[in-house]
């Protein structure tokens, strides 16, 4: 994943709380239980974003505790698809003619 300034750029409580639509208290709660992170960036505004989404959806903190723990889950599943896919790529695959194979085959009874 690439870091770019906006997402190491600190924010305020404040400021997160004005761009958000959250009270600063309910940032602080949020920063407190852990949803995210204390040193706020453009990607905990999006965290932040989310909560209120689920939270006005009627998802109580304990299921959008959750829900956050799984999209953090499948980005990073994503991150090492996408990391194996490139391997794969960059990889040069030999492709053995089968009359080579033929003899170390049979000799273990996967060819008769």
């Amino acid at each position: 994943m690439m870091t770019t300034r906006e997402q190491t750029a600190c924010i305020t409580i404040t400021v997160a709380a004005r761009r958000t639509g959250l009270s600063p208290s309910t940032v602080r709660r949020y920063i407190r239980l852990g949803l995210v992170s204390e040193v706020l960036t453009e990607a905990d505004l999006a965290e932040l974003r989310r909560i209120r989404r689920l939270t006005d959806l009627g998802v109580n903190l304990a299921g959008v505790e959750i829900i956050l723990h799984m999209r953090r889950q499948i980005e990073s599943l994503r991150e090492e698809v996408a990391r194996l896919e490139r391997l794969v790529a960059s990889s040069t695959l030999l492709e053995v003619p089968e009359t080579w194979l033929r003899p170390l085959l049979s000799d273990r009874g996967d060819i008769e």
